[in-house]
């Protein structure tokens, strides 16, 4: 017992001489095409990483209202905030909007080619958001030990994901990882409003902006096009870990580039 609780001590006097807090870390695997890709995704408070096999790391401040992208292989990372996005708008507002208007003026064969591209409409109107539709299948499934309910997400009566939602309290940390996620989507949704509301043809999906809509932890999240698998995403596991205080930021040494590439 007394060496129990000298591990124990020695334990918490470590954590607090490295600034490390309690945390927990998700693994995922996802799968597109042939090749699998593994993901970790850290879990502490408001805050959010997720690193992609070593080649990229997104960072979610959630207190700090900021998140950065990490390119490891140039060794860079941008940061963003409401209030940077907004004054980078107001100088490339002139060139979205002549964007804008030539793509707008492309004849029907070009426009259907951009469309193709881009797999989906272009909206007749700037800023027109897409109409999405969540809906609970009544279908059930089950994965790495857990039940979950099975969820549809179409987007302008078109299926682009499914989803397998587990209870968010059988899963290590999960009603506060689901939290820090909704923040997340919430925030990529704001923060980006400017560009889609000049140019939401080449806005991506905010692959969590839906989560809100759904009860629990997503341990399968399947991405579609034209009715086909196009992404697995899988929950592996859980572990409680220490995180310490560089966790939720860039690596020492990387440059910061701007969003407008300077």
């Amino acid at each position: 017992m007394k060496k129990l609780a000298s591990c124990f001590i020695a334990t918490i006097l470590f954590m607090l001489a490295s600034g490390a807090q309690a945390g927990t870390a998700y693994t995922m695997v996802e799968t597109v095409g042939p090749t699998p890709k593994a993901i970790v995704v850290s879990v502490q408070g408001q805050s959010l990483r997720m690193d992609e096999q070593g080649e990229s790391t997104m960072i979610f401040k959630g207190a700090d209202g900021q998140a950065i992208a990490v390119d490891h292989e140039e060794q860079s990372y941008v940061a963003l905030n409401r209030e940077q996005v907004a004054a980078t708008m107001e100088q490339l507002n002139p060139a979205l909007a002549q964007m804008r208007k030539q793509l707008d003026s492309l004849p029907p064969d070009q426009r259907a080619m951009v469309e193709k591209m881009m797999g989906r409409k272009m909206p007749v109107q700037p800023g027109a958001p897409p109409k999405w539709d969540v809906d609970a299948t009544g279908e059930s499934g089950q994965h790495a030990g857990l039940d979950c309910e099975w969820y549809s997400v179409s987007r302008e009566g078109v299926l682009q994901q499914r989803m397998c939602m587990a209870d968010q309290d059988d899963i290590t940390g999960g009603v506060e990882a689901v939290a820090t996620m909704r923040q997340m989507a919430k925030f990529i949704d704001e923060v980006f409003a400017p560009i889609r509301a000049q140019l939401p043809m080449v806005m991506g999906d905010n692959p969590m902006a839906n989560l809100e809509k759904m009860d629990g932890f997503p341990i399968i999240t399947q991405r579609l096009s034209n009715g086909s698998v196009e992404s697995d995403l899988r929950f592996q596991g859980a572990v409680e870990v220490a995180l310490d205080n560089n966790t939720f930021e860039p690596p020492a040494g990387y440059t910061e580039r701007r969003i407008t590439g300077r």
